[in-house]
């Protein structure tokens, strides 16, 4: 009995075929709509994208889409490793599937491309606070005005008190991106929450005496009137018995007596 040959996926289309295949990504600039086309005029099975990218990057680099004979694994081009380097250096922010629209290599490809050949990873943004223009001679200003009365007046410290506020999820809700769970296989662990989940304000201040607080806000949002009712009938009440100190760090806010 003769053996039975199996034939690749790229060898499977002619080279008429795979032409026609590259004419209509450049004329869409879509996998979909190529293989639409495909299968509209050939009446079969189109080929898969990475067929389809490989063509067409194929068609970009050599000019044509022949197969080259070669044994093993395909390997990465030098001409794709200029291509993506060149890429992710002018948008940065670009996704890998967009690479792979504008680019036409398989996504796969860009991906080893990115980790194995330029040592690119994908880097979280990190959220601040914004500073106008006058906030650097604002602090500065602000640090040698304290530092002039801590120096003229050893009470000076005791009139000081720094506060802030904090929301809290009173369902369990965290934050996702400061949560690492280390393991050998992924725990594909999550945690329900509901859509408009109850929280609460809490309110704190502290000084070289001690703390003040905490303070819970009746209202998920903090507003003027409830600020004013918070100096007014719980800070002026409690900021001559504040509870001994804790090792906490001081934060932006200030109050003045």
């Amino acid at each position: 009995m003769a053996p039975s040959i199996k034939m690749s996926p790229l060898l499977a289309f002619s080279q008429q075929q795979r032409a026609e295949c590259v004419r209509w990504y450049h004329e869409t600039h879509s996998v979909t709509q190529t293989q639409r086309n495909y299968r509209t005029k050939y009446a079969a099975k189109p080929p898969v994208r990475n067929s389809i990218l490989n063509w067409v990057s194929k068609f970009k680099t050599h000019g044509t889409v022949e197969n080259e004979s070669r044994s093993g694994r395909p390997q990465l081009s030098s001409q794709h490793e200029k291509r993506v380097s060149t890429y992710f250096n002018r948008h940065p922010s670009n996704s890998i599937r967009s690479a792979e629209r504008d680019l036409a290599i398989p996504r796969s490809s860009i991906h080893r491309i990115l980790h194995n050949r330029l040592h690119m990873f994908p880097y979280k943004i990190q959220m601040l606070q914004e500073l106008e223009d006058r906030d650097p001679a604002a602090r500065t200003w602000f640090a040698n005005w304290c530092m002039e009365n801590i120096q003229s007046d050893r009470s000076f410290l005791h009139r000081i008190m720094f506060s802030d506020e904090c929301v809290f999820h009173v369902d369990g809700k965290v934050n996702k991106h400061n949560v690492r769970i280390w393991g050998t296989e992924n725990p594909h662990a999550y945690r329900e929450v509901a859509r408009n989940s109850e929280k609460v304000t809490v309110w704190c201040a502290m000084s070289v005496n001690g703390v003040i607080g905490p303070y819970y806000f009746d209202e998920p949002i903090v507003s003027g009137a409830s600020y004013l009712h918070l100096l007014k009938n719980f800070f002026s009440s409690n900021a001559s018995r504040p509870t001994p100190r804790y090792n906490i760090s001081t934060r932006r806010s200030t109050t003045r007596l």
